[in-house]
């Protein structure tokens, strides 16, 4: 398998990962109780695989041999707030479309979830995309097995 084929790979599973969290959060807060979202998860979700894929493949150059560990982690933290907020953006687009004739539709559907997603996602999905980086970086340097 190529290279860039396993960063690519790396970067899906480790929004899966951040996805899994997500969920775990979800539940803790009790926001699971209300089980009408399940079409802005789902949304979500799409949003979050395709912007892992797409910036992991688009990555791939930046952790070159040239690279050190330092920029891939700073790198792969990037990726996973960059990711983070594709993954809002997509699944709030869902209500934002639907209540596209209301007033203020664009600040109750696109703009609140994102302030609450981005204010609750932040701290993890940094640590996850500098765990990505860091993984990445290992695995096109040979260090892993």
């Amino acid at each position: 398998m190529s290279s860039r084929k396993s960063t690519v790979l790396v970067s899906c599973l480790f929004a899966t990962i951040g996805f899994v969290i997500q969920l775990v959060i979800v539940l803790a807060t009790g926001f699971a109780a209300r089980l009408d979202f399940v079409e802005h998860v789902a949304t979500s979700v799409v949003g979050l695989l395709l912007s892992a894929a797409i910036l992991g493949y688009l990555s791939h150059g930046y952790f070159s041999r040239k690279s050190n560990r330092t920029r891939a982690i700073i790198l792969g933290a990037s990726i996973g707030w960059v990711a983070l907020w594709a993954q809002v953006l997509f699944g709030s687009s869902v209500e934002y479309f639907r209540h596209l004739h209301e007033n203020f539709a664009f600040g109750n559907y696109v703009v609140k979830p994102t302030f609450w997603v981005i204010f609750i996602g932040t701290i993890p999905s940094l640590v996850i995309g500098g765990i990505f980086g860091n993984t990445a970086w290992r695995k096109l340097h040979k260090e892993l097995p």
